[in-house]
């Protein structure tokens, strides 16, 4: 009877043993499923993180060929104004002058053709007194 007794207090020993390994294991399989959480986590925040540097980068890069585009289509017209502006000076002045020297050259034409009309009564005049 004793060792009977014996053999199931070792079969208990053992059957513990075997519930306590079990028990071990469950919670290294729950330990290694929270560490895998874990990394999951830090590794979709990390995923996170990378997408929104790239997205704030592209929004920069965005923004900045904007402002190098608005910059040159600023600067296009102010010179394409300022072209403008100055051809239209040259002509204006262009203008006046040939309006001035056409002036001058009739005004010029109407003194040589008074002055010859006064010398031909001159001539007139000294032919009729000789």
């Amino acid at each position: 009877a004793a060792a009977a007794a014996a053999a199931a207090a070792a079969a208990a020993a053992a059957a513990a043993a075997a519930a306590a390994a079990a028990a071990a294991a469950a919670a290294a399989a729950a330990a290694a499923v929270f560490f895998a959480v874990i990394v999951l986590v830090v590794v979709v925040v990390v995923v996170a993180a990378v997408l929104v540097v790239v997205i704030v980068v592209v929004a920069v890069v965005i923004v900045v060929v904007v402002v190098v585009v608005v910059v040159v289509v600023v600067v296009v017209v102010v010179v394409v104004v300022v072209v403008v502006v100055v051809v239209f000076v040259v002509v204006v002045v262009v203008v006046v002058v040939v309006v001035v020297v056409v002036v001058a050259a009739a005004a010029a034409a109407a003194a040589a053709a008074a002055a010859a009309a006064a010398a031909a009564a001159a001539a007139a005049a000294a032919a009729a007194a000789a």
